[in-house]
């Protein structure tokens, strides 16, 4: 199972993503929520800013958070 993570302003449908953790959406209720066996991934595909960066700062999130191994 695949759990797909966006994050963005969601402010307009076609609104940049951002880094997991800077936007608005409560990524640790959608993991919570998720079967215990389902796989995370972050997609970036309309990135605001330096994407590595945000791929960087999504890790960082995500492990720090406890929400991803």
């Amino acid at each position: 199972r695949w759990l797909h993570l966006k994050v963005g302003r969601a402010d307009v449908p076609d609104s940049a993503m951002t880094a997991a953790g800077e936007g608005v959406v409560d990524l640790a209720a959608a993991v919570h929520a998720a079967p215990a066996d389902a796989q995370a991934f972050v997609e970036l595909d309309r990135c605001d800013g330096d994407m590595w960066r945000a791929v960087e700062a999504s890790h960082a999130y995500l492990t720090g958070a406890g929400l991803a191994g």
